[in-house]
This record gives C-alpha cells, sequence and structure tokens, in this order.
C-alpha cells in the first residue's frame, strides 16, 4: 500500500512538472528583413559657402537594407526574453555638387549640379539583448528591447571624382576626394519596441529600432577646383540610424 502510495505520488509530481514545463514558451528562431534610414555625411569646409550657393558640396539621407537571423529564449521569467543573432546589408551615402560659372566657366547660364551619386557601404553585424513583453490577448505581445551590437564595415580606401565634358569634347575636373572606411568593430547600443502576432508554431513581429554611434564609420577629404581657386574640406559619416524590420520566428 505505502509503495502504490508513492508511485501515485510520484507521477502526480511528474504530471504537475510536465504541465508546467508545457505552459513555458519553447525557444524560437527567427528570420528578419529591416530597413533603415542613417546621417548623411557631415561636411567641414575650409572655405565660407556663397549666400547665393555659388559653389558647394552637400549630403542627403540615403537608406538601407539588411537581412538577418536571431534566436531567442526566455529566461528567469515568461515575461523575458534572451536573443542573440546576426545580420548583413546595404547602405550608402551621396555626395552632390552645385557650382555656376562665377566659380568655373563650363560654358552654362544655369547652375550646374551633380546630384544622388550614391555609393554603397557594406556591413555586417552580432548582436544579442534581451526583450520584455506583455501579453495583449491570448495572440498578441507587446515588447521592448535592448541590445549591444558589434558592428564590422567592409571596403577599402577608394578615390572618386566628378568631370564634365565641354562642348570642345574636352574632359574638365570639377571634384576629387579620397575616402577611408575604418574597416574596425565598433560596440553600438541599439533600443526598440516589438510587437508579435503568434500563431499555433510561429509567428510574426514587427519592430522599430534606434541606434547609436559615437564613431564615425567613414573619413575622407576632398577638393572642388575652379577656374581661379580650389576649395578644400573633409568630411565624415556616422552610424545613426532609425529603422523598421519584420521578422517571422517559428518553435524549436
Amino acid at each position: 500500500m505505502k509503495k502504490l502510495v508513492k508511485l501515485l505520488i510520484i507521477l502526480t509530481l511528474g504530471l504537475n512538472l510536465n504541465a508546467q514545463s508545457d505552459k513555458d514558451p519553447l525557444p524560437t528562431f527567427e528570420m528578419t528583413i529591416a530597413t533603415f534610414q542613417n546621417n548623411p555625411l557631415l561636411f567641414n569646409n575650409d572655405y565660407n559657402l556663397d549666400s547665393n550657393f555659388e559653389k558647394g558640396i552637400f549630403s542627403d539621407n540615403n537608406f538601407g537594407w539588411s537581412l538577418g537571423a536571431r534566436r531567442t529564449q526566455s529566461v528567469l521569467t515568461e515575461r523575458l526574453d534572451w536573443f542573440v543573432g546576426a545580420r548583413g546589408g546595404i547602405h550608402a551615402y551621396s555626395i552632390n555638387l552645385y557650382t555656376t560659372d562665377a566659380f568655373v566657366d563650363l560654358d552654362r547660364d544655369d547652375m550646374f549640379t551633380i546630384e544622388n551619386r550614391n555609393y554603397e557601404l557594406i556591413f555586417a553585424e552580432v548582436f544579442t539583448g534581451l526583450r520584455y513583453t506583455f501579453s495583449a490577448g491570448e495572440r498578441m505581445k507587446f515588447g521592448f528591447e535592448a541590445a549591444a551590437v558589434f558592428n564590422y564595415h567592409f571596403g577599402r580606401e577608394k578615390r572618386i571624382g566628378y568631370s564634365v565634358r565641354l562642348d570642345n569634347r574636352q574632359s574638365k575636373e570639377l571634384f576629387d576626394a579620397n575616402i577611408n572606411i575604418g574597416n574596425k568593430v565598433l560596440l553600438l547600443p541599439q533600443i526598440g519596441v516589438s510587437y508579435q502576432y503568434l500563431f499555433e508554431n510561429s509567428g510574426l513581429r514587427f519592430g522599430a529600432n534606434l541606434m547609436f554611434a559615437s564613431s564615425d564609420i567613414l573619413k575622407g577629404s576632398y577638393e572642388l577646383y575652379g577656374d581661379s581657386e580650389t576649395l578644400t574640406g573633409s568630411f565624415t559619416k556616422g552610424y545613426n540610424f532609425g529603422g523598421l524590420e519584420i521578422g517571422y520566428f517559428w518553435n524549436l
């Protein structure tokens, strides 16, 4: 009799433990795609721009995209998730040039511009972080995320230039720049919010993120060639950005 009672107690405890483990969220694997907008080149000119913009150089904001994957596992509590992953992608920087014949005579009456010359940057990242979630019904969750990102940009020093072909078929150089990509690993903080919609064994996640970088990923110097003077300056590019991502995850 005592043996039977002990056996019933063991079986009951075993069932309770199994029931509890069934309630624990399963680890998930997720594939993501993201788009983001980052800051343009920041120019430091060794000259003052004319009030009527007769000569100058500037840059616009650019968009980028990335593909990634992450693994998520609950820790300590059902509401707290730990995740680790990797992603790679492309973003760009632009160089726009404007000038008139007051600075360089190109046999044109109006302002001459070179716009939206975009140059791509390729990067890879690994990241890890925590997400705290709040249930909003049986199938929905909202969450706050904080992550540490290790970033590396690929590339090497390069030189770019702009020139114009005149009516006499001669080529006139207007702009020349040397660009150096840092090629170093950066540790960057990222914060974000997320929304999850759950299916039976999978789900969708929508996120919005901000990343902050204290170091520049690109540095360079340039020269603008006029008829009677050459203007010089330098530029840098940071990696602060805001972006949106969508992911599909499934239970492991």
